[in-house]
């Protein structure tokens, strides 16, 4: 085939091996230069601040809630109970906690430095969002150092941070590798369903074939791998698993679609977004408010941030059942545009 030909052929493969890399790299300049943005976190203020004498109102809950990066954490004021249930949802990556009296008590302590100072500000972190919680903890000890030595002290504000919201104990590879899981179970379906119908096999085939893999990587994954490993997780392994299962159906019909629909000139670099947009690997709070709405057309968000709730928050297959339903429903579709693409003419 002459080179005029080939490259008019394949123009959409050359413009999308040229053009990924742009795409990649500027997804993430935009990512890491602005840093993280808008993470939600819940605070309960159970301080009535102190009046003093030639000074007026004290409340040092108000001082540290006016030098929070309001740009990188936004702040929602609740009670005790709201915040619980903000948390249990999933609503909240932190729980700020200011004790009854605890204004008073740090201006006894800066009056009397050898006075008992009392309750601690109480910081209650989702370790299972492992980056996401190291930039609250961050932001939030750069306002107490501040605060500190603004009242002279020399010391950050009193503080609690032993217990975590979800994740006892957890570290970065609790954090990484459900989303590692789940992204590369939906890369390697896809591609290998691609190579299959690349290689002469119909749609159904392939979807068949990889689906069925899937079932067995997800097992080993999942029952096998994560316990071996000694991650401390104590939630529904099965469920998990039927998640991750559901997500390799996915991967592997919309691979088929995309090669049964462009005859094989489709490249699969579509399978690279999830890392940047559906919270698998990368946390969302880096994304610009505007390109997170992209998750919503990731399957692995609605796997990978499900995964790491069942087996690390403890929630059941009820609240499994929604995201898994989105995953059939993604997984039906594509799996029918391929039945249906692959009995249409054949591309000159």
């Amino acid at each position: 085939m002459p080179m005029r030909a080939f490259l008019k052929e394949r123009r959409r493969t050359l413009a999308a091996f040229v053009l990924a890399p742009a795409v990649i790299l500027g997804t993430l300049v935009l990512m890491f230069r602005g840093g993280f943005r808008e993470i939600p976190i819940a605070v309960v203020n159970e301080d009535k601040g102190v009046e003093i004498p030639m000074m007026g109102f004290m409340s040092m809950p108000e001082k540290v809630l006016a030098g929070l990066h309001k740009e990188t954490l936004r702040v929602t004021l609740t009670n005790a109970e709201g915040a619980k249930a903000l948390a249990d949802k999933g609503r909240v990556k932190a729980v700020l906690y200011f004790p009854e009296n605890f204004t008073r008590g740090m201006m006894a302590k800066m009056e009397n430095p050898a006075a008992s100072l009392g309750a601690k500000i109480e910081l209650r972190l989702d370790r299972t969002a492992f980056l996401t919680s190291m930039a609250v903890q961050l932001n939030l000890m750069s306002v107490f150092m501040d605060l500190a030595k603004e009242q002279g002290g020399e010391s950050p504000l009193p503080i609690d941070m032993e217990k975590p919201l979800f994740g006892e104990g957890a570290g970065p590879v609790e954090y990484v590798l459900p989303g590692l899981l789940t992204f590369l179970i939906f890369l390697l379906a896809g591609i290998f369903a691609m190579v299959l119908i690349g290689g002469g096999a119909k749609p159904a085939q392939a979807i068949a074939a990889v689906t069925a893999g899937s079932w067995v990587q997800a097992a080993l994954l999942i029952l096998v791998t994560v316990p071996l490993l000694g991650m401390k997780v104590g939630g529904h392994y099965a469920v998990a698993a039927l998640l991750v299962a559901l997500l390799g159906w996915c991967g592997a019909a919309c691979g088929a679609f995309l090669a049964a629909a462009g005859r094989g000139r489709i490249p699969s670099p579509i399978f690279v977004l999830p890392i940047l947009f559906s919270g698998a690997i990368l946390p969302l709070e880096l994304l610009p408010i505007w390109l997170r709405p992209l998750k919503w057309a990731m399957p692995p968000y609605y796997a990978a941030g499900p995964v790491r709730e069942l087996l690390y928050r403890g929630t059941g297959p009820l609240e499994a059942a929604l995201p898994a339903a989105v995953l059939i429903l993604i997984a039906a579709a594509a799996t029918f545009g391929a039945l249906r693409s692959s009995r249409g003419p054949a591309a000159p």
